[in-house]
């Protein structure tokens, strides 16, 4: 009888300790989607950051360029690359963006559209003797569009892609620079 005794205690501490390893089946069960979730709200909260960093910066950006530079923009995108695909038409933009912010050019874009330097001009149309674009061509009004999407934040991958962009020429132009080559875009080759 000793001999079922010890078998009703060892069955019992059996039972316990299968019961335990449940509960810890549980705990870990509970703990890992614990921790799920909290990634999850994490990963939520973060991305909120995140756009909200965005949106910020996109309405200082807003904040900062008039319309009047919007239009000079627009008149630079229209001129030297009205015949190119968008990321060409977007490419010629962000160059006069970052020439605007960088400590070599002027920092308005009207000012980097229309600079010379020892009497050339930055940009090839501004010393021609060019018409007014008609607002009615389309080619005027996808400028005006790329400009404005420009100014209000939008393109990344092709802001994060010309980011460092302060230079760029037609392909048939061999200019001989000795700057890091960033992209070639429809007719044109642009560098840092």
């Amino acid at each position: 009888n000793e001999n079922e005794e010890l078998k009703k205690q060892n069955q019992s501490l059996q039972n316990q300790l299968l019961e335990l390893t449940k509960s810890i089946r549980q705990l870990k069960t509970d703990n890992q989607n614990a921790r799920i979730e909290l990634e999850k709200r994490l990963a939520f909260e973060q991305e909120k950051i995140r756009a909200e960093e965005k949106k910020r910066s996109d309405e200082e950006y807003r904040l900062k360029i008039s319309e009047k530079e919007k239009h000079c923009l627009a008149k630079n995108i229209y001129y030297e690359s009205k015949h190119e695909p968008e990321e060409g038409m977007v490419a010629v933009g962000l160059v006069t963006i970052n020439r605007s912010d960088h400590l070599s050019y002027p920092d308005n874009i009207c000012d980097v559209v229309y600079q010379k330097k020892k009497s050339r001009c930055q940009f090839s149309w501004v010393c021609k003797k060019i018409s007014q674009p008609k607002k009615s061509d389309p080619e005027w009004q996808e400028s005006l569009r790329i400009a404005d999407k420009l100014v209000n934040g939008e393109y990344d991958h092709w802001r994060k892609k010309y980011a460092k962009s302060l230079h760029f020429h037609a392909t048939y132009v061999n200019p001989k620079w000795k700057k890091q080559r960033i992209a070639r875009t429809g007719q044109h080759i642009f560098y840092n």
